[in-house]
């Protein structure tokens, strides 16, 4: 338990982003489980950390900044992906 805690902490305090630990803090506040989310648009800037979780047909749109909880806003894709 304290190892997940530790990476997260410094991966967060760095400015380093991270696609399996934006999944795992992206997998609560969106519904999915981790294995079903994809991350992509990853960017740091000024300790704020923004990404795009897509999970079964449903972009999330992702940020949060330590110590701040997670905030993601989603957009249902259309049929013609628009």
């Amino acid at each position: 338990m304290m190892k997940p805690l530790i990476l997260v902490l410094c991966v967060l305090l760095t400015g380093c982003t991270s696609a399996k630990i934006s999944r795992s803090l992206a997998s609560g506040t969106v519904g999915c489980p981790v294995d079903e989310i994809t991350i992509t648009n990853e960017t740091v800037s000024s300790g704020v950390h923004n990404f795009t979780a897509t999970c079964r047909g449903v972009d999330h749109f992702c940020t949060y900044m330590y110590p701040n909880p997670i905030s993601c806003k989603s957009e249902t894709k259309s049929a013609t992906g628009k």
